[in-house]
């Protein structure tokens, strides 16, 4: 599946292509990336290392079987969250899903050419729990091109 992206002005070979009425200048189309807001407001596509930043945390943020495309997609971080289970064994549960998570968007993302929307290793994670129902998680990964991106986010309240 493609990605969409907003062309503000379309031109007339796009509307046609599109099936578009010839008075809708500007509509939401296929396109190769994510999207983003541009330092000049316009609508941008996101490529390289910042895509495969995304594209991580948009796999591991959603919940598996959430995705009508692949039900493969995903991770089961949410189930931990406000868990009342002994804190070494969740932090060994979430070790754990985020390594399998990451082989899954290996397997799906095999097609993509681009050493830099690629994961080669996971050279570093790092989980600790704060309060009493968050966990931070810090990860390095280094990318089929050979560069090293660093990555973090929260799960829980």
């Amino acid at each position: 599946m493609r990605d969409l992206f907003l062309r503000k002005k379309l031109t007339y070979e796009e509307q046609k292509k599109a099936g578009l009425p010839s008075n809708i200048t500007s509509a939401f189309i296929e396109g190769e990336n994510d999207i983003y807001i541009g330092v000049n407001g316009d609508i941008e596509t996101v490529t390289g290392n910042s895509k495969l930043k995304q594209d991580i945390l948009k796999i591991l943020l959603t919940e598996r079987g959430n995705n009508l495309y692949s039900s493969i997609y995903g991770s089961q971080l949410q189930y931990y969250i406000g868990k009342k289970y002994d804190d070494e064994f969740i932090k060994s549960q979430i070790k754990t899903e985020i390594v399998n998570t990451l082989r899954v968007f290996q397997y799906l993302n095999k097609s993509n050419t681009n050493g830099d929307e690629a994961i080669d290793t996971l050279e570093y994670l790092s989980i600790t729990k704060v309060g009493e129902t968050r966990f931070d998680i810090k990860f390095q990964i280094k990318t089929m091109s050979g560069n090293t991106l660093g990555l973090g986010f929260s799960i829980g309240e």
